[in-house]
């Protein structure tokens, strides 16, 4: 069973590294549009356990929770530690929506640090208006830093409380009670209809496949209220955690929570090829190659939705295979998550950056 810690973001979190970790603060711009201590969700990659997880060690991580953006510029945030004359030049990145610190505000508030864009899940600003690192990829940024969206932070509540249960064990595929998971809302986009067009038409033709559907009629940030139709965290985990197979629509983007989501929970994600290569143009050709780390992913990858069902029937005859394919899945996540991580530290260190692929 892997061994994880259980953490609690809180307003300052601070993840210990080796002795000669250089310290990296992380400066959460409060969320202006939310009302107080309401968090955006792009800052789960701060607030989750994904850093000191998949990071070298090189790097120690303080994480700064609501700090201000000053409309007046009166004085910068970020001011020279007196008491240690070592860590006045140390490195640090502020991180915010433009609706919440514009880069004006953000270079007048944090001029001593690199500036972090969230919010731009199609790629719509030019790349001299990406600041220097972002979530999002696109071949447009390259130049930049870049950090994955990894587990949504309410997600990864939900997966710590499981975890921390003396009775979890991760299950084998074999093990497994669902063939797939279809858990999605259909508005973000046209082919997440067509793909619950496809479910609903053929789920009775495949009976033999133990499938769980939960399809939204609309998307919503808030996920965890009686009020809205979507399934909440605990429930989407906990089916995640018993799925074989989970499917992966790309929404206004295809990266997304879910994916990562899907894997750290020994699930294997179901993506189109016109998904994964960025072939819609509607919705995310501004940002293409977005998922280029996931290209040589051993996930299961179709040339169209109307293929889901033969195929799952397919390779569910092979537990064997199954098992097999769920261990190159995470064995490959984690050496990508690792070596991406690192990518991102070395732009923070100011080292040499050499992109992968």
């Amino acid at each position: 069973r892997e061994e994880r810690r259980i953490l609690t973001p809180s307003s300052s979190s601070h993840y210990k590294t080796n002795n000669n970790a250089t310290k990296l603060t992380v400066y959460l711009v409060k969320n202006r549009r939310a009302g107080k201590h309401v968090s955006r969700a792009s800052y789960s990659p701060f607030q989750t356990d994904m850093f000191p997880r998949y990071g070298s060690g090189r790097v120690e991580y303080h994480v700064l929770q609501n700090t201000q953006c000053d409309l007046k510029c009166s004085k910068p945030v970020v001011m020279e530690d007196e008491d240690d004359e070592n860590n006045s030049d140390a490195p640090c990145l502020a991180v915010s929506h433009k609706t919440d610190c514009s880069d004006e505000h953000m270079t007048c508030n944090y001029p001593k640090c690199k500036h972090m864009l969230i919010g731009d899940e199609k790629c719509k600003y030019k790349p001299k208006d990406s600041r220097d690192v972002r979530i999002y990829y696109s071949d447009r940024f390259s130049n930049k830093g870049y950090v994955p969206l990894g587990m949504r932070l309410d997600s990864w509540h939900s997966f710590q409380n499981i975890l921390a249960s003396p009775e979890f064990a991760m299950k084998k595929s074999s093990e497994r009670k669902f063939a797939f998971n279809a858990i999605f809302s259909r508005d973000t986009n046209d082919d997440r209809g067509t793909l619950a067009d496809i479910i609903e038409a053929k789920q009775y033709e495949y009976s033999n496949l133990t499938i769980k559907i939960s399809i939204a009629k609309r998307w919503s940030m808030i996920v965890n209220g009686p009020q809205y139709d979507q399934l909440d965290t605990d429930a989407y985990i906990a089916v995640v955690l018993d799925s074989v197979f989970t499917l992966a629509p790309a929404g206004h983007n295809p990266e997304c929570y879910r994916l990562y989501e899907t894997v750290e929970a020994g699930s294997i994600p179901v993506m189109v090829k016109s998904d994964l290569h960025y072939k819609n143009r509607k919705y995310h050709f501004k940002c293409k190659e977005g998922l280029h780390k996931w290209y040589d992913a051993p996930m299961l990858v179709l040339d169209s939705w109307k293929n889901l069902f033969p195929v799952v029937e397919e390779l569910m005859a092979d537990e064997g295979a199954l098992d097999e394919m769920q261990s190159r899945m995470i064995a490959w996540y984690d050496e990508t998550m690792r070596k991406t991580v690192s990518e991102f530290e070395d732009f923070m260190l100011d080292h040499d950056v050499v992109t992968t692929s």
